[in-house]
């Protein structure tokens, strides 16, 4: 993920990348990647490190800097073997940083496509039964305190939204005349039960879904929920689980849920549509492999 807030010296973060000198490029990126700063240093450091050793051009795509990537993101410092989710989130700095290259000019094709990335490792822990996930649907939404809590449980339900997107939404991502909500990939047409578990949030803000001056009344760069945090969040979650009462079930294990069950298209599951069939192909099938793995006798 990325931001370009600002026009980069395109020039000099080429160079620095073709040289593959960290200490040029990284004030170059640091501000424009939405990863945590000394988290994408440590990230990025090794490969930039074994760049240089080896003369690999970290700008051009080649054989050579694929392999690169995949064995540096592969290997621990201590020459252990990385596990998978290491392995994601090394080669997710690099392909953030590429992505922000090809966008501002200093790259003129991404070097990672098509790079193999190991599938995502999900906690041992049994994925989230559909009849726990409608208990919890029921308490939140027979609970008029709960009103948002059960909006964006339904959001993720619906949708496959991410606790950190669900969390940034504002008045502005939802058109409620339209029916859409605006995500990083393209617009989701939101579902019926999505609609109608937003209603309670459209009267209280003064209006109804479909009232073309309602966002003339609101300050719609408000938040849509009212969590400052994924903390207090996942607390009203874990509240309302042991109300309903079921087992604990994260935001992530929800959006599991969500893939594993429903027959999702791209755009309801907010991936782009150049390449959302994949996505979600891939997203959809881990989802399920671990329901598999970890209830083999279904």
């Amino acid at each position: 993920m990325y931001t370009v807030a600002m026009a980069p010296d395109i020039a000099r973060l080429s160079q620095a990348l073709a040289a593959a000198d960290l200490d040029e490029l990284f004030p170059l990126v640091k501000d424009h990647l939405r990863i945590r700063t000394d988290h994408l240093l440590r990230l990025l450091s090794p490969f930039f490190a074994q760049a240089q050793a080896t003369g690999v051009n970290l700008q051009r795509p080649s054989a050579e800097l694929s392999e690169l990537l995949s064995g540096v993101a592969a290997t621990n410092r201590n020459g252990t073997v990385a596990r998978p989710n290491t392995v994601r989130a090394r080669l997710g700095a690099m392909s953030a940083l590429y992505t922000y290259a090809v966008a501002v000019g200093a790259v003129t094709e991404h070097p990672m496509q098509g790079l193999q990335r190991p599938p995502k490792e999900f906690a041992d822990l049994p994925g989230t039964p559909r009849e726990q996930v409608q208990r919890l649907h029921g308490h939140t939404r027979r609970h008029a305190d709960l009103a948002a809590l059960h909006a964006a449980l339904v959001l993720i339900d619906e949708h496959a939204l991410k606790v950190s997107e669900l969390l940034s939404l504002t008045w502005d991502h939802l058109n409620l005349t339209g029916y859409e909500l605006a995500r990083s990939a393209g617009r989701t047409p939101l579902s019926q039960r999505a609609k109608d578990a937003l209603m309670p949030l459209v009267i209280q803000a003064g209006g109804l879904l479909g009232d073309e001056s309602l966002p003339a009344r609101l300050d719609t760069r408000r938040r849509l929920f009212p969590w400052p945090n994924e903390a207090t969040f996942r607390a009203e979650l874990m509240r309302a689980c042991r109300a309903t009462p079921i087992p604990y079930a994260s935001p992530g294990d929800l959006r599991r849920a969500s893939l594993r069950d429903h027959p999702h298209t791209p755009r309801s599951a907010g991936y782009a549509p150049e390449d959302g069939e994949r996505q979600l192909a891939r997203a959809t099938n881990l989802a399920r492999t671990v329901a598999q793995a970890l209830h083999p006798e279904e």
